[in-house]
């Protein structure tokens, strides 16, 4: 499981089937690695060991399937942007959420964006590269920016920080679809 594409395919399976655990479990019965527990204390040494060795290769088993899981959830979630930043996929509201969004982004024509994903599919980019971008200065290893500087009248030098061209894209696609559509303050 290498691709995105597998790795978008795979959580959509493991999201039919309940969840993690109950994909994970699931996976286990279909690949003949659950084993059924018993008591051990009427068992012989070359029965106990064997025993042990099945339920290793359970866990082992169980482990790679959590890791795989994990991943494909990783694909098509946001899960971390940074320090101290996390994304949480509960649509609750917050105390900055207005009355009635939908109406409200109805009212100023704005694209229906209801995660994620599908602000992904706007920005024409795959959730990895969503995350890419809006990962905190902190915490990325590489600046979304490239940086120059100008001279000034006064023999000094002027930081300049431009976007780089997938950033600037993403950004003129917020301003031309969402931003230009927000009522302007009159204060």
């Amino acid at each position: 499981m290498s691709t995105t594409e597998d790795l978008v395919a795979l959580w959509r399976v493991v999201a039919e089937a309940g969840g993690v655990d109950s994909y994970v479990q699931q996976q286990l019965v279909e690949r003949g690695f659950l084993v059924d527990r018993r008591d051990t204390d009427r068992m012989s040494k070359a029965e106990l060991g064997h025993y042990k060795k099945e339920l290793k290769a359970e866990a082992a088993e169980r482990r790679k399937l959590k890791a795989e899981a994990w991943a494909a959830y990783r694909s098509s979630h946001i899960v971390h942007i940074g320090e101290g930043v996390w994304w949480n996929d509960a649509a609750t509201m917050d105390r900055w959420d207005l009355d009635e969004p939908e109406a409200r982004a109805a009212e100023n024509e704005l694209p229906r964006i209801d995660g994620p994903t599908d602000l992904a599919e706007a920005l024409g980019l795959t959730i990895g590269q969503l995350r890419w971008l809006s990962y905190h200065r902190e915490a990325a290893r590489s600046v979304h920016y490239v940086r120059f500087t100008i001279p000034k009248r006064d023999g000094s030098e002027r930081p300049i920080w431009a976007p780089m061209p997938k950033l600037k894209e993403a950004q003129r696609w917020i301003l031309r679809n969402v931003v230009e559509h927000l009522p302007v303050h009159g204060a």
